[in-house]
């Protein structure tokens, strides 16, 4: 009996292993078939032959001091044996190989669901905060009816305008300790944020942190308006929240920077407002930023009237996407520019680092420690 053809070793392991099997087997009944014809026994004498033969086969492939020539078919059986072994031991470690790597992939989607499940619960409360700020508006508008008496129209309403509870709302109020807090959007929509009770007059309702990586900031459009992270740590509250804010009373923002060598700067803004996210005009949450004083440059000026844009939504002015040119990140981009707060956090890495990604601000030119974006009403 001659090796296994060389026009059949590209076949699947699986189907290689199931024919030479059989060939073996046809080839060993053959040859006891032919023994029983001169000794006259039956057909199950052969097979009784057959499995002597392989039970010696067998041992002769795991024990090689064995005479060869005790298997049927001699040396060539012994080969077609040792070659179907191999076929089997290298099924076996690709097998394993696939079972660990299996492993692997249940453990990162388990860590995604968990990832997911958080992202899902921030988007509910954040859809169920806009559903209610509809339905409250739409409630105001049924409740208040005008009369007309002569040439004379008086507006009557039975709802007073509500104060947005943020954290200012909250300082006033005699709150003075930093932390996360409750705040009130309108009286259904409730949610946290951190507030900023020491700076510069405290009161201030954080948006952005960044403080030591945990979080990281390449994220789409739709994470970006529904908003990410950890209200304790790094976050981004999330545009549609913010839009809401600037848009309900007159803002104003404060930027502070921190670098690796523990110099402090701060930019503020007189005015603060972001659009909405409607697509077929020029909004797409517009940054509107004007009036500067501090110490950190005006860096943000560049992007005063732009688009916000994101890996997956590119609304700059340049032909490329500045947010893959930066870091995958997430910002109000013309040309790319010089103010950039959700870049890659690179660390304390120096001049070896590719700054141009990272957590920047005007003429701070090596990647930030820590940075944060905080508003209050005028």
């Amino acid at each position: 009996m001659s090796h296994f053809p060389r026009c059949c070793q590209g076949v699947d392991t699986m189907a290689t292993f199931v024919f030479l099997l059989a060939v073996f087997c046809f080839n060993l009944c053959v040859a006891q078939g032919d023994s029983a014809g001169d000794g006259g026994n039956s057909t199950s004498g052969a097979t009784v032959h057959i499995w002597r033969g392989l039970e010696q086969c067998a041992h002769t492939v795991v024990v090689p001091k064995t005479d060869p020539e005790a298997c049927p078919g001699g040396r060539d059986t012994v080969f077609f044996l040792q070659d179907m072994k191999a076929a089997v031991d290298d099924l076996t470690t690709r097998l394993t190989r696939t079972e660990s790597r299996l492993e692997t992939i249940e453990k990162q989607f388990k860590k995604d669901q968990v990832q997911e499940k958080d992202n899902f619960k921030q988007i509910r409360r954040n859809t169920e905060g806009i559903y209610s700020l509809v339905q409250a508006a739409a409630q105001r508008a049924a409740d208040t009816s005008t009369t007309t008496a002569g040439d004379e129209a008086v507006e009557i309403s039975d709802v007073e305008a509500y104060e947005i509870e943020d954290c200012s709302f909250l300082f006033r109020s005699g709150t003075t300790a930093s932390g996360v807090y409750n705040v009130r959007l309108n009286p259904a929509l409730e949610m946290e944020v951190y507030c900023d009770m020491e700076t510069s007059g405290g009161g201030w309702t954080v948006i952005q942190r960044r403080q030591d990586g945990s979080v990281p900031f390449n994220r789409t459009w739709e994470e970006y308006k529904h908003g990410f992270g950890n209200k304790n740590g790094e976050y981004w509250l999330g545009n549609d929240i913010i839009h809401f804010l600037t848009t309900q009373k007159a803002y104003r923002l404060r930027v502070d920077l921190e670098d690796w060598g523990g110099q402090r700067r701060f930019a503020e803004y007189n005015t603060f407002r972001v659009g909405g996210p409607v697509q077929n005009s020029t909004q797409n949450y517009r940054l509107e930023v004007s009036g500067y004083q501090g110490n950190a440059g005006d860096a943000m000026i560049i992007n005063n009237g732009m688009s916000f844009s994101t890996i997956d939504r590119d609304n700059d002015v340049l032909r490329g996407s500045c947010s893959r040119h930066r870091g995958n990140a997430g910002w109000w981009f013309r040309a790319c520019g010089s103010a950039l707060l959700n870049g890659r956090y690179l660390g304390n890495c120096g001049s070896s680092c590719l700054h141009s990604q990272g957590v920047l601000w005007g003429l701070m030119t090596q990647s930030l420690k820590s940075v944060s974006m905080k508003i209050k009403p005028q």
